[in-house]
């Protein structure tokens, strides 16, 4: 209002909103009509014009205001949901509301201009992981008051979600959390995350043979990944625990059937490994091709192959492995002259083949 006259009324599309001193349109997609009309300052009186943030508060009385000159004025400013009073000034300087968010301006003998502004309050929420994957966003998070906020959990690979704990209280092992609506402060989340232990298989043996020899069956087989010892079952029975991958059954005969059920590291068993029944072969070539001299012998006896040897174990009547002796040759010897006398069986690696021949010791 020009001096001596103040806002009479302010019409909106032919709507009366009182006495504002400002107005705005938002998202106008059609025409609008905006008048306002003045009147002249009665003598004696005093305008007061008092503008607010549009958006977190009001002040009480707003618009324009006329009183007599003289009179006292009071004003109260309101701060909206989530929103906190920021600066009120009079005639431009700060003042200080007091315990009701209210002011006085005393003795009011000219015009005063009022304004308040409001600012919107935020909480922290605090975000943390332990090792072995994240939550995004993490650290102090600043939320507007009001707001939602969207957490995301994520486990490294390696690893998986043992818990997501929120203010407190157990969410389970969930991939995201939404704080919604936050009005108050303290609000935290943690996620924790567990090592995956992956546990190696523990798989049943394969291609095992059991070969009938006149001082009992042979048998025979490749090793398993992660094994530590083999059960060796004689027609449904546990007869004896190798940790190699033979081993000779004095008390055997032509027909028994056998299987192996391998023991893991892992502290696990397989399953039976399929079944072999003891039979009569023939000599194999590499059986053929193998010699241990001398025999009946006294000390050192020679054993040799036409291929890798890699092993040899010298086994009692009673299965008990009484000399063992690891090699890299076509050809060892072995010294037996601390042996009781007696017979003996000699096994003879050659990967894969293992030969068991008979060993007199005088």
């Amino acid at each position: 209002a020009n001096e001596g006259y103040e806002i009479a009324d302010v019409t909106v599309d032919g709507q009366s909103i009182g006495t504002e001193s400002s107005y705005s349109f938002t998202n106008v997609t059609s025409d609008h009509t905006i008048s306002a009309t003045f009147e002249i300052i009665p003598a004696g009186e005093v305008v007061i014009v008092i503008n607010a943030d549009t958006e977190g508060g009001s002040v009480s009385p707003t618009g324009t205001q006329t009183i007599t000159e003289g009179e006292d004025f009071t004003f109260t400013v309101t701060p909206d949901a989530c929103y906190e009073i920021g600066i009120v000034t009079v005639n431009g300087n700060e003042v200080s509301l007091d315990e009701n968010n209210s002011y006085t301006i005393a003795n009011v003998t000219e015009p005063q201009s009022i304004n308040a502004t409001f600012n919107r309050l935020s909480y922290i929420i605090t975000a943390s992981a332990s090792e072995g994957g994240t939550i995004t966003p993490s650290g102090n998070v600043e939320v507007n008051c009001g707001d939602n906020k969207e957490f995301v959990i994520t486990a490294n690979e390696g690893y998986e979600i043992e818990n997501v704990v929120v203010d407190g209280q157990s969410q389970g092992a969930i991939t995201s959390y939404t704080f919604e609506n936050v009005t108050e402060a303290g609000h935290s989340i943690e996620a924790t995350f567990n090592e995956i232990i992956v546990v190696p298989e523990c798989n049943a043996v394969t291609n095992l043979t059991a070969s009938v020899e006149n001082y009992g069956i042979v048998l025979s087989w490749n090793s398993a990944d992660n094994a530590i010892s083999y059960d060796i079952y004689r027609n449904g029975e546990r007869i004896a625990t190798e940790t190699n991958t033979s081993a000779i059954d004095l008390q055997g005969h032509e027909g028994d059937t056998y299987y192996i059920i391998t023991n893991c590291a892992n502290g696990g068993a397989s399953d039976a490994s399929e079944s072999a029944t003891a039979i009569v072969t023939g000599i194999s070539e590499v059986e053929n091709n193998i010699a241990i001299f001398p025999n009946p012998a006294t000390d050192i006896v020679e054993i040799s192959a036409t291929q890798n040897i890699t092993r040899i174990e010298v086994v009692s009547a009673t299965g008990q492995i009484m000399h063992e002796t690891e090699v890299n040759e076509e050809s060892v010897s072995i010294n037996v002259e601390n042996l009781p006398s007696g017979t003996y069986f000699v096994r003879i690696f050659c990967n894969p083949d293992v030969i068991v021949k008979k060993l007199v010791v005088m």
